[in-house]
C-alpha cells in the first residue's frame, strides 16, 4: 500500500524518495484528519438529499379534468387531488355527456366528470389509492369509475356507508377493477 520510489541520478546516485499520490494523501490526512471528516459528512449529507429526492420523486402525474362550472363537488374534488399532489388542469364544458361520449363511458358507469391521467380515464369521485393502483399495475383498460356520486368519496359530503365497486372499462364494456 505504502509505495515508495527512490529516484537515482543517471550516475546512480540517490536523489531522494518521492511518495507516490496514496502515500501524500493518506500523510495529509493522518496528520490533520478534521478537514477530511468534515469534507466526507458533507458529501454524506448531499448524497443523501439527492437519493432521498430521487427515492421521493413520487410526484404524481399531471391530470386533466373535464367538469362543467356548476358542479361544486366536482371542485372541491380537483383540490383534493392538488392537496394530493396532483398538477390539475380544469377544463370546464358545457355538457360532460359530450365527453362521456367521447370515451365510450356506458350509460351506468357515469358520474360528474371525466379525468385523464398517463393515458387512462378516471370516471367520477374515483379514490386516489385505485388511480395510484391503476397508474401502478398499468392494465390494458381504457380506464376506470365509481358511478355516481357515493357519499363519503373524495369530493362529495358525507360519510361512506357502503363498498364502492369501481370498475375498469375497455371498448365501452366494463367489469369489476376494485372494492373499497
Amino acid at each position: 500500500m505504502f509505495n515508495c520510489i527512490a529516484m537515482v541520478s543517471k550516475k546512480g546516485k540517490r536523489l531522494g524518495r518521492k511518495q507516490s499520490t496514496s502515500d501524500s494523501l493518506i500523510n495529509r490526512i493522518s496528520s490533520n484528519p478534521q478537514p477530511y471528516v468534515v469534507s466526507g459528512v458533507l458529501l454524506c449529507f448531499i448524497l443523501g438529499i439527492i437519493i432521498s429526492n430521487l427515492l421521493d420523486s413520487s410526484e404524481k402525474s399531471e391530470v386533466i379534468v373535464y367538469k362543467t362550472t356548476t358542479c361544486g363537488c366536482c371542485g372541491v374534488y380537483v383540490e383534493m387531488m392538488e392537496d394530493d399532489g396532483w398538477e390539475v388542469e380544469v377544463r370546464n364544458v358545457g355538457d360532460i355527456e359530450t365527453i362521456m361520449n367521447e370515451y365510450q363511458i356506458p350509460d351506468d358507469k357515469r358520474s360528474c366528470h371525466l379525468s385523464l391521467v398517463e393515458g387512462y380515464y378516471v370516471v367520477g369521485h374515483v379514490p386516489f389509492e385505485i388511480i395510484d393502483q391503476l397508474l401502478e399495475e398499468k392494465p390494458d383498460i381504457d380506464g376506470i369509475s365509481l358511478p355516481g356520486m357515493p357519499a363519503g368519496s373524495p369530493g362529495m359530503g358525507g360519510e361512506k356507508s357502503e363498498t364502492w365497486t369501481i370498475y375498469s372499462i375497455k371498448d365501452g364494456k366494463s367489469e369489476i377493477f376494485a372494492e373499497y
